[in-house]
């Protein structure tokens, strides 16, 4: 990812770093969606599978599928300060064990209470928060239903 300023000069740049092979296996991550927020902090979210380095500084923070289903994609939310430094990146994947599924972050935004709000398409099962609880999300329909969400910062 990349910041310029108003005029177009260049800021900034980092890089992500998947595992070693991951890239060239079919496996990785793309962005689908960037959003910033009042404080120039930002934001991205798209769809990840194997293991990727979420902190372009001298630290790691891998995200993983943690079932490495091989054509499975889980969902990533990530946010860097408004100087590229990381602030921190999650995984919300699925529970379900069957050979495919893809789930995405399409697209995020920050609204004016620096709440997050993500939107995508899930296929299977997916534990929307984040952290040690869960909230599951069952979709109805197997090729895919979209959702949005809400996360309060």
């Amino acid at each position: 990812m990349a910041k310029y300023n108003a005029n177009g000069t260049f800021l900034f740049s980092r890089g992500f770093t998947p595992e070693e092979g991951d890239a060239y296996n079919g496996n990785g991550f793309s962005f689908n969606g960037i959003a910033t927020d009042k404080d120039h902090n930002f934001y991205i979210t798209g769809q990840l599978d194997g293991k990727v380095d979420f902190d372009p500084g001298p630290n790691n923070n891998y995200l993983t599928n943690p079932q490495n289903i091989n054509s499975s994609f889980d969902i990533f939310l990530a946010k860097y300060d408004s100087l590229g430094r990381y602030q921190f990146a999650n995984s919300l994947y699925s529970t379900d064990t069957f050979s495919f599924r893809a789930h995405w972050g399409q697209d995020v935004w920050v609204d004016e209470h620096n709440d997050i709000v993500l939107t995508g398409v899930a296929s299977g099962t997916i534990d929307f928060d984040p952290g040690a609880d869960t909230l599951l999300f069952h979709p109805t329909y197997s090729n895919g239903c979209l959702f949005l969400t809400k996360y309060v910062q």
